[in-house]
């Protein structure tokens, strides 16, 4: 679609042969149980190292949360070890309530937000930048991540502090072709505030224990990891003054 609209580059994706027969076998439950050390010494002069270990740990719970297979669950129960009340709820009601299957099977950028796209002088978009947790899944996960209330900043009514939601959802479904199913964009956007949570957390700890020196990692692990607590907060209230 953005090839076409806007003329932007869009890299040709090649899935490997494990996400086309959908099994999880390349994600094992030992690679997300592995600590520093072995991460290093397996890890340290590949891609994969630039993601850091947590990173690395981030991107396989998105993918494992993407195949509904029984085995993803035991892998995915690790995440729980994190003392975070509030994410765990989230978790919970995700595994509960999940979404339809999606209307069109598509590319994922998953991180397609403001603050990673190129634009020029007369607002047009020219790149998409950031596509290493690119993934082929329910186009509904792009949308939930860009209306994260944590994007919209001090304008919670314009969601990336660009269009209102009800202008923005509009403009996706003509230029997509979908219906926007409200219940299971509620879904992608409840699994966004989780992604994000757990962004964070990771993040800090990186901070926290030396191994990452960067600061962002630090503000963003204090001020992000509250404001999605919020946010979850949030949605649940709503969630229970919904009618049974």
């Amino acid at each position: 679609m953005l090839q076409q609209s806007l003329h932007v580059v869009v890299p040709r994706l090649v899935p490997a042969e494990e996400f086309i027969h959908g099994s999880t076998d390349f994600i094992s439950v030992e690679q997300l149980r592995s600590e520093q050390v072995s991460f290093r010494q397996r890890f340290r002069h590949t891609p994969l190292w630039r993601s850091k270990r947590r990173g690395v740990l981030r991107n396989a719970a998105i993918v494992l949360g993407n195949h509904p297979a029984d085995d993803s669950c035991a892998a995915l129960e690790l995440g729980l070890n994190d003392p975070e009340p509030i994410v765990r709820a989230a978790i919970r009601w995700l595994r509960r309530n999940p979404p339809p299957p999606p209307e069109r099977l598509a590319i994922v950028h998953g991180d397609y937000r403001t603050g990673n796209f190129l634009f020029d002088e007369q607002g047009r978009v020219t790149a998409i930048l950031d596509w290493e947790m690119c993934h082929l899944g329910d186009p509904l996960e792009d949308l939930g991540w860009a209306l994260d209330p944590l994007w919209a900043g001090t304008t919670p009514e314009r969601p990336g502090q660009l269009l209102d939601r009800t202008r923005g959802l509009s403009t996706w479904e003509g230029a997509s072709g979908l219906t926007v199913d409200q219940n299971a964009l509620r879904w992608w956007e409840i699994f966004a505030h989780v992604k994000g949570s757990a962004i964070w957390i990771s993040g800090s700890r990186e901070y926290a224990s030396g191994t990452n020196h960067d600061p962002v990692l630090l503000i963003s692990g204090w001020l992000c990891t509250a404001r999605h607590a919020e946010i979850i907060a949030e949605r649940f209230v709503h969630l229970l003054e919904e009618p049974p």
